[in-house]
């Protein structure tokens, strides 16, 4: 089965060629009109154009791909899938390389041989509890994940804090703003974008994660995200998710005094009312924090500032005796 199928206006040693259907296999380059394959093998570079790229061979032959005009091609897509065959040959190559001399040690550092991902980007990581680390910087690769500890540049002068490899990957599992990594051991690596269009940044590494690990490791996103909704809707909280609880006075952040609020924190959200007894009674609260809502929690020299996804900001002074 092909990885890749698209019509191009192919130029061969200046032989132009329009409406041509090209096919990717993991092995070779179809073209059409009973030419020779181009065998991944053979590939030496593959330079990317603004409507197309141009396949470089080991015989100084170039084959240049391009759009049809007026017609909108996947090019990224094209570009990930043959950057993913020339790494997976690189990296299958130095393996055995280091399998003749003995040796499956990965060099780092200058001088190192280095590879080009499959998909690269950073995310931040939630570890137990809901608690997110610092951003770092994740490199895919046909045989790994690769996790540095920061997103600086000099962060790839040493190893990788974690190497992952796919074997180890049982699932991926897509919800909102990225997805978890799923290891057959029971860990799990769940790590939300940080930059860009989220949907469209996970849908990258989730193609990128169907092509290494087969679509059936790639759960679903829309079933997922419809299923994780539904679980909130009808999920009853238990009564020792409720951490604490208290009448505040909320300020708005020039100062200005609002009227009491009643407050409840839970494990997972922060539930506000605008009297004590209006939990008992089933009032719907006057605002509910969901944990993933909550993007800054700031402390200020007579209160707590709660900031949320939108940019409001709940300002709440210390809790002092009031409430418990």
């Amino acid at each position: 089965e092909p990885l890749r199928v698209g019509t191009f206006d192919l130029d061969v040693a200046g032989s132009a060629r329009a409406d041509q259907s090209i096919a990717l296999y993991r092995d070779e380059l179809i073209l059409p009109n009973s030419a020779a394959p181009v065998r991944i093998a053979d590939v030496q570079e593959v330079e990317p154009l603004p409507d197309g790229f141009v396949v470089r061979a080991r015989d100084n032959e170039a084959y240049t791909f391009r759009c049809r005009q007026g017609e909108q091609t996947d090019l990224d897509g094209w570009l990930a899938s043959l950057d993913m065959l020339l790494a997976e040959r690189e990296s299958n190559a130095k393996r055995r390389a280091f399998a003749a001399q003995g040796t499956l040690t990965q060099k780092f550092g200058r001088g190192a041989t280095t590879y080009t991902p499959v998909c690269q980007g950073i995310f931040g990581e939630e570890i137990a509890g809901g608690i997110s680390t610092s951003e770092r910087l994740l490199e895919l690769y046909p045989d790994r994940l690769d996790f540095y500890s920061s997103t600086k540049d000099s962060c790839k002068a040493f190893p990788p804090s974690l190497k992952l490899p796919l074997k180890d990957i049982e699932a991926i599992d897509p919800f909102e703003d990225g997805f978890d990594v799923v290891e057959r051991g029971g860990a799990v690596h769940r790590l939300h974008t940080t930059q860009g269009d989220d949907q469209v940044r996970n849908e990258k590494w989730l193609d990128r994660f169907r092509e290494l690990l087969g679509d059936e490791a790639v759960k679903d996103p829309s079933s997922l995200v419809q299923r994780k909704v539904d679980d909130l809707k009808s999920a009853a909280v238990p009564d020792n998710d409720l951490l604490c609880r208290g009448t505040f006075n909320e300020h708005e952040v020039d100062g200005a005094s609002l009227p009491d609020r009643y407050v409840e924190l839970f494990r997972d959200r922060v539930k506000v009312f605008n009297a004590a007894d209006e939990p008992a009674r089933k009032v719907t609260p006057y605002a509910e924090l969901r944990r993933g809502d909550v993007q800054e929690v700031g402390l200020f020299e007579d209160g707590v500032d709660i900031r949320t996804e939108g940019g409001q900001v709940h300002r709440l002074p210390p809790p002092g005796g009031a409430g418990g």
